[in-house]
């Protein structure tokens, strides 16, 4: 081959290149594109969700309902009472979380572990599970079985 076909073959690798370089750029911007739109998106969401706690609230108040545990409405409490039950172990926040994406639960929260920390820490008020210690410089919790002494734990805990 002589240097003339060789000089030829590098320009149009060069110049396949460069297409495909182009066409990264512009997918790269029309991509950023798409997230700013969603991202704009995501805060008139955030938004409106504020603005209906707070209507939310207001109207529990005046129709003298029970406060509204959104977790519960979503499903998370329940889940993670699910992850808890089914471990069969003591477990970290990161481990329910880490469960709960075992189980298909992964990315129908948005920040996913500060939810479960909110609940862990309801579940514990209301002793459906207790505090195991500290491994690692994370709190463990145990699921509390209710068997046949539900009713005994219930009036000792208050009814609850």
């Amino acid at each position: 081959m002589c240097n003339r076909h060789i000089l030829l073959l590098n320009g149009m690798a060069t110049d396949t290149y460069k297409n495909a370089l182009n066409q990264a750029k512009a997918d790269l911007a029309q991509q950023v594109e798409i997230l700013g739109r969603a991202q704009d998106c995501a805060e008139k969401a955030e938004k409106a969700i504020v603005e209906l706690r707070q209507t939310i609230a207001a109207l529990q108040r005046l129709c003298g309902e029970p406060e509204f545990v959104e977790e519960d409405a979503l499903g998370l409490t329940d889940a993670i009472r699910m992850a808890f039950k089914t471990a069969g172990r003591d477990m970290s926040a990161h481990d329910v979380r880490e469960r709960m994406e075992s189980m298909g639960y992964a990315g129908r929260w948005g920040n996913l572990l500060a939810s479960i920390h909110t609940v862990i820490k309801r579940l514990h008020q209301k002793h459906e599970i207790k505090a195991v210690g500290n491994v690692n410089g994370k709190d463990m919790y145990r699921w509390m079985e209710r068997g046949r002494n539900a009713l005994a734990d219930r009036a000792f805990y208050g009814g609850k």
